[in-house]
């Protein structure tokens, strides 16, 4: 009796993982380049410093929403916190946290796991033409088979 409950566990584990696989694979499918870029606004109604930047995706027509906080910690340091709308469903929002990555102050990069692929978002400062200052958002995906 208890192979058989092993066998059925282990199919079902299998059954999981392969859906989970095939509805990544299907979200990820507007991706048709490896990079994006878009351009952080600030949200002039968050109570908190809040920046939105709207990535379009050439499949699909749809565009994925990257926004980051930036909040005081108990320590009183501050901390980068990231949220990712529209990748899987318009609906789901996956949070990251932003680490600084170089010694070049303003550089930020978090990270998303998915099954088989990882989205690597990046805070970069920028300057326009003019002199204002602005926060580029660099989206990269990389599966595991590149």
């Amino acid at each position: 009796m208890g192979r058989f409950h092993d066998e059925a566990n282990r199919r079902r584990r299998a059954a999981a993982k392969q859906a989970k696989a095939t509805f990544v694979e299907m979200s990820l499918a507007g991706f048709r380049r490896r990079n994006y870029a878009g351009v952080f606004r600030k949200r002039e109604s968050a109570s908190t410093p809040t920046y939105l930047a709207e990535i379009k995706l050439d499949g699909f027509e749809r565009s994925i929403e990257v926004r980051f906080t930036v909040e005081r910690e108990a320590e009183g340091q501050r901390c980068w916190r990231g949220m990712l709308r529209g990748l899987l469903s318009t609906q789901e929002t996956r949070p990251f946290d932003f680490r600084r990555t170089t010694d070049r102050p303003g550089h930020f990069q978090g990270v998303i796991e998915l099954h088989e692929a990882r989205l690597i978002i990046s805070l970069v400062p920028a300057v326009c033409a003019n002199g204002d200052r602005l926060s580029l958002c660099h989206l990269e995906l990389v599966r595991n088979h590149d």
